[in-house]
């Protein structure tokens, strides 16, 4: 099933409380709470805070992100960090990869070596780990995550994939199925007015077949997947819902098309 989770990261300043009100309103299902002002690694005390008052407020934990760097910071702040997630009770994980160096050969070894340890470390508290594309890193393209992601072939380390405008929705959408099965978290665009990405709705059909893969890929289908929005802010959390609703409802009739158990 897909979920729909809001970042904390997306209300920097705000308080716990009015993040977690602000994705009530918006109908989101889920909450991530991050390092940016929130969460610190290894505050074992604020997490279980902040599992039990997002709970309270009729919310699941989506995940927990960090800017822990893999094969670049220290595998102690790893272990921390996994603890700190654990003590909040997320599913999932979002951390990143390396900066990029001169040498592919040396980044593709690192990268493996170093994501197969840290996914062995988080599958024996049942957390699956979710990296980021960011330029001038190891990941730095969805066509450099395809190979490695393919080669590492992990269950709990996953990619943490976005539509990027750049793109178009042919090369997307091909990148996507090239990735099936290696999907832990999708980030969908904001709508902001200051933006530059438009309302979801503006590009239905896209999400609509986004939505769909999503929810097709390996796994069971009654498996919960989280969409998670990375921005927000007071004037626009009209437009936040309305690209909350669309997603939630295309979310419905594919199961329902499918005949499957809907939550």
């Amino acid at each position: 099933m897909i979920y729909t989770a809001l970042s904390s990261a997306a209300m920097f300043g705000a308080t716990p409380d009015q993040i977690l009100s602000a994705a009530s309103k918006a109908g989101l299902q889920g909450v991530e709470w991050s390092t940016d002002g929130y969460l610190n690694v290894g505050d074992l005390e604020q997490a279980n805070l902040l599992m039990l008052k997002t709970l309270r407020a009729g919310l699941s934990i989506a995940s927990y992100a960090t800017l822990f760097r893999a094969a670049y910071h220290d595998i102690s702040g790893f272990t921390m960090a996994l603890a700190t997630a654990r003590a909040l009770q997320a599913p999932l994980m979002r951390i990143w990869s390396a900066p990029k160096t001169k040498s592919d050969r040396k980044d593709r070894s690192n990268f493996l070596e170093t994501a197969k340890l840290l996914g062995d470390q988080a599958a024996k508290v049942g957390i699956t780990i979710c990296l980021g594309l960011a330029a001038g890193t190891v990941l730095d393209s969805c066509e450099r995550a395809t190979r490695l992601f393919h080669a590492l072939d992990h269950p709990f380390v996953k990619l943490s994939w976005e539509p990027l405008p750049a793109l178009g929705f042919d090369k997307a959408m091909r990148m996507f199925t090239g990735m099936n099965g290696q999907v832990g978290l999708m980030l969908a665009p904001f709508s902001s007015p200051l933006s530059q990405l438009r309302l979801l709705s503006e590009i239905e059909e896209d999400w609509i077949s986004y939505i769909d893969a999503f929810d097709e890929q390996g796994g069971s289908p009654d498996m919960t997947r989280y969409v998670l929005f990375r921005a927000a802010d007071v004037a626009g959390q009209e437009r936040l819902a309305s690209d909350v609703g669309m997603i939630k409802h295309y979310s419905r009739q594919l199961r329902m098309y499918r005949r499957r158990r809907i939550f």
